[in-house]
């Protein structure tokens, strides 16, 4: 058992370290809090002064693909993560040379782990990881990391490109093949990422070219059986027990529900868009507008609004079988995710409670439907630089129309849809 080095640190005394980790060069302790609830605890060294805020940034750090953060602790030249329980097992003990990804789920991960690093370094004051499968957590189908690190002038960690070969064939490549073309040809790797492997290794290309290659490709899912089907509504529901560890579980059904499947379920007075650049709300009842294009494969909404009276306005996406799926400002300026399946409405639990939308100003709004994942959605004010992620659920029975809804003096301005054609990969 390691020491954990906590001398002099105040902040520690709040916790009764149980066991310590190294990994990296780095720590990683098991504790408990006074009232004996479980946590652990991630040191990050700090080698350069901070700016203001650098404690409010990373608490405000809600991304799908990192290990939570419950809070942050700062004193000295550390800061401390505290995390809530970590559920699943290490990408290097799921995959091995008996047990390697099929070619469709391991793209998906390289891919949403590749994003994951890029989102990290777009950050005001830019973060990084190691995509290193010790350093990477499997929780049913969904990944995520562990250690963060602030990121420098160095020579960056290049782990991530030997991680799509790992996944593929369960053998992690030696560093010094890095900086190596590999060879064509490996009974190993599908012919359909044989180029982007062979890539990923090409030292003239960056993580991001390399991601923009990824994201092009197209694969078609394998069959299943229906052994196997049940095994993934298995896994969906371990995934979903997760999400009551991050804060995004089902919520209780609240006031106003009927009116909002109501107007949700309008489809009789929905409009199609033909100009997405600006949409005005003039009616004093809500309208609703819908474009035409149906969402199917990944899909990334973005648009910037603005209201000039607290009232109702919904992005959502919307199933044939009239299932629900985005987020709600109520009448109150509340950020609310929901869920409407038959005729039923369903709040989730987001780390916006506390936020309320101002009438006047104007917020910039992303969302990312990614099939068989839960919805992402991130809001923030624009003049604000940190996108706060939050968790929705997990969208069922594709294809979707996309949704607004809002009443009068409501604008919405720039929405754009970036669609990944299912053909070529393009959008």
């Amino acid at each position: 058992m390691h020491r954990w080095d906590s001398e002099g640190f105040r902040y520690y005394e709040k916790f009764q370290v149980e066991d310590v980790m190294v990994m990296f060069s780095r720590q990683i302790a098991l504790a408990r809090t006074p009232d004996g609830a479980q946590v652990f605890l991630q040191e990050i060294k700090v080698r350069r002064s901070l700016p203001p805020g650098i404690v409010e940034m990373l608490s405000n750090l809600q991304h799908p693909y990192v290990a939570p953060i419950l809070e942050v602790l700062m004193e000295g030249d550390r800061i401390v993560l505290v995390h809530p329980p970590l559920e699943g097992d290490p990408l290097s003990l799921v995959v091995n040379e008996e047990n390697p990804m099929n070619a469709y789920d391991a793209l998906n991960v390289f891919r949403k782990l590749l994003r994951t690093q890029v989102e990290l370094a777009n950050l005001p004051l830019p973060l990084t990881t190691v995509l290193d499968p010790k350093n990477i957590i499997m929780n049913g189908n969904q990944p995520y990391v562990l250690f963060l690190d602030f990121k420098s002038s160095q020579r960056e960690d290049e782990k991530w490109r030997g991680l799509l070969y790992f996944l593929l064939t369960g053998v992690q490549p030696k560093e010094s093949l890095y900086r190596m073309p590999l060879r064509k040809g490996s009974s190993a790797i599908p012919p359909e990422l044989e180029q982007l492997v062979v890539e990923c290794f090409n030292p003239e290309r960056s993580i991001r070219q390399i991601l923009r290659m990824a994201e092009q490709i197209v694969l078609e899912r394998p069959k299943e059986n229906k052994t196997k089907r049940i095994q993934r509504v298995a896994i969906y529901s371990a995934a979903a027990a997760a999400c009551l560890v991050l804060g995004a579980f089902m919520g209780k059904q609240a006031a106003g529900d009927s009116m909002m499947v109501k107007n949700l379920s309008s489809s009789t007075e929905t409009e199609f868009l033909a100009d997405t650049t600006k949409i005005e709300f003039k009616s004093s009842m809500p309208e609703v507008y819908a474009l035409k294009d149906k969402v199917v494969n990944e899909t990334r909404i973005s648009g910037v609004f603005s209201q000039q009276v607290a009232g109702p306005f919904s992005i959502y996406l919307e199933s044939e079988e009239q299932r629900s799926y985005g987020v709600q400002i109520n009448e109150e300026g509340k950020i609310v995710l929901f869920e409407i399946s038959g005729g039923r409405y369903q709040t989730v639990e987001n780390p916006y409670h506390q936020v309320a939308i101002r009438p006047g100003k104007s917020y910039i709004f992303e969302m990312r439907y990614t099939p068989e994942e839960p919805l992402r959605i991130a809001i923030r004010d624009s003049e604000e630089m940190v996108y706060n992620w939050a968790t929705g659920t997990i969208p069922h029975d594709p294809p979707f129309h996309i949704k607004v809804l809002g009443g009068r003096g409501t604008v919405l301005n720039d929405l754009n849809i970036y669609m990944e054609d299912a053909e070529n990969g393009t959008s």
